[in-house]
């Protein structure tokens, strides 16, 4: 079923973590409004989605709950085994659960099935009103399976921050560089979602620690033995972990170098660190810079930088 009335989708709750909104802008095409939710043009990449639970086709909204049941019974909806959910955002006024499914689901032909359903409506009371729609996508997880991943050590980056990063930068089709690969969770989630994806790293341990990573779950993705700063693997986007001191000896020359050997590898790039890194990035020539933070610990922060040349 397609919406007459667009698309919605909602976002998780996670306070403090700066990605959520752009993660939703670069897989919806809009940024989620305070309460998470989001009215959008497009919801078919949603099912790769990090912190996005589901997308939904949007077909009725009133400014009341009795509006929105009246605007529903108007829609002559045939379904069989579907199930009516309840979302009350933050603002949204309490919704008689029982009632407003039970009114719903008189309103469409067909049986309901809770445990199992085929097809899924919701209706969602916002601060600003009330929406109804069928969800057509829900994000698929894919990224916690790569939390069983066979090697890891204790700096490496959540699989569901990778995927975040990687739907935040990664367009359909690109070809991803990650210098500084360590145990390849970026190429993890880069070969997950198809892209052809590249790795190189200066310690041999982790290098091998990342192929054999790659291969637990079947990914062809390129592994190479190497400095990152004399690197010459072009790409469309790159994603570098960058060494943090307090979890791998380094110095701010080293970071720098890196930095400045990756701006002739890809046009788009992400770095992580521990620290802001906007000085270093401008002056090694990258131009347009949105940078967004993500608490790990209340001592401890990632920098998210998206920079492009």
């Amino acid at each position: 079923m397609t919406g007459s009335l667009g698309y919605f989708a909602h976002c998780i709750e996670d306070a403090g973590n700066e990605l959520v909104a752009p993660e939703c802008l670069a897989l919806t095409g809009m940024l989620p409004g305070d309460d998470g939710f989001v009215e959008c043009a497009a919801i078919e990449r949603v099912g790769r989605a990090a912190y996005l639970r589901f997308g939904a086709s949007c077909l009725a909204k009133s400014s009341t709950l009795k509006g929105l049941l009246g605007e529903v019974a108007e829609l002559g909806i045939t379904a069989e085994a579907f199930r009516v959910e309840i979302l009350v955002l933050p603002g949204g006024d309490p919704v008689p659960g029982f009632s407003t499914m039970t009114a719903v689901a008189d309103s469409i032909e067909g049986g309901p099935q809770l445990v199992a359903p085929k097809r899924r409506f919701i209706v969602v009371s916002r601060q600003s009103g009330y929406w109804f729609g069928e969800i057509l996508v829900s994000s698929d997880g894919g990224w916690q399976t790569h939390d069983e991943k066979p090697l890891r050590t204790s700096s490496s980056l959540p699989s569901r921050l990778c995927r975040a990063i990687v739907n935040l930068a990664v367009k359909p089709g690109d070809v991803v560089v990650n210098p500084c690969c360590g145990t390849g969770s970026f190429l993890l989630e880069a070969a997950s979602l198809g892209a052809e994806a590249y790795g190189i790293d200066h310690n041999s341990k982790m290098v091998s620690m990342s192929r054999k990573n790659l291969a637990h779950f079947g990914y062809a993705a390129s592994v190479e033995l190497g400095e990152a700063g004399g690197w010459g693997r072009r790409g469309d986007v790159l994603l570098a972990d960058l060494p943090y001191d307090r979890n791998c000896k380094t110095t701010d020359a080293n970071v720098q170098e890196i930095i400045r050997a990756s701006v002739p590898l890809a046009p788009r790039a992400v770095f992580v660190a521990e620290i802001d890194l906007t000085g270093w990035l401008h002056e090694a020539g990258y131009s347009q810079i949105m940078q967004y933070k993500v608490p790990k610990t209340p001592r401890f922060t990632r920098y998210i930088h998206h920079a492009q040349t």
